[in-house]
């Protein structure tokens, strides 16, 4: 991804096989939002599970945020 306005939803790949891989782009995985720079070598990212309705609000929360910070034309 060329911006970093980006969340990847990954249930059952490896974000880190198959990006995004600018640094600064949001990653869901198991229920938890990453940033691909913190994505770790040592975590084990092969197994996922659904992504949830209580997943939604997190991942809103970041967009609304991201969307908040662009400037108004």
């Amino acid at each position: 991804a060329v911006t970093t306005n980006l969340v990847s939803i990954h249930t059952w790949t490896d974000p880190r096989r198959v990006g995004p891989y600018n640094v600064a782009a949001s990653v869901w995985k198991n229920g938890k939002l990453f940033r691909v720079g913190e994505l770790e070598s040592a975590m084990d990212l092969r197994k996922g599970r659904k992504f949830l309705k209580q997943d939604v609000a997190p991942v809103a929360d970041l967009a609304l945020r991201a969307l908040a910070q662009q400037p108004v034309v």
